[in-house]
């Protein structure tokens, strides 16, 4: 038999496991992302930290992408200008076991000096994408729906 003290114990125990899985579903939806520069991570959040983390990284960086969908890159933006780094997302399909893609709505790599070179994007599912005069460009385990 349970009494009193049992039950109020019970339902503090069902709040406190409710309220972890809630802080947990929400942390899981905030974009993140993490730029590797020589050993040191710099962490960047929301919508806008793939852009953010870009424009912080020189050549040799890599970037990782958290699942979610992050800001597109327009082509006035020059954040890919003179950079060979690496971008790797979670993935470029989302699945029935809970696993969640990286999406880039829309972004534009064009550069007119062509001095890119060595630019990796990995696991990335991009909506629509802009590329123009780019030499060594790899898109790795990627989805394009749109050119």
């Amino acid at each position: 038999m349970v009494n009193n003290w049992q039950k109020t114990k019970m339902k503090k125990m069902l709040l406190l496991m409710l309220a972890m899985m809630i802080a947990n579903i929400s942390f899981a939806q905030q974009q993140l992302a993490t730029l590797n520069h020589d050993g040191n991570i710099s962490v960047f959040y929301g919508s806008t930290a793939f852009r953010d983390a870009l424009y912080a990284s020189v050549n040799g960086d890599i970037i990782t992408l958290s699942p979610g969908r992050f800001d597109a890159l327009y082509e006035d933006e020059d954040g890919f200008h003179n950079k060979a780094v690496t971008i790797r997302g979670a993935g470029m399909f989302s699945d029935t076991l809970g696993n969640y893609s990286t999406d880039i709505e829309y972004m534009c790599i064009h550069d007119d000096s062509d001095t890119i070179r060595n630019l990796v994007f990995e696991g990335i599912n991009f909506g629509r994408i802009y590329c123009g005069d780019l030499n060594n460009v790899k898109f790795i385990k990627c989805r394009i729906n749109s050119i």
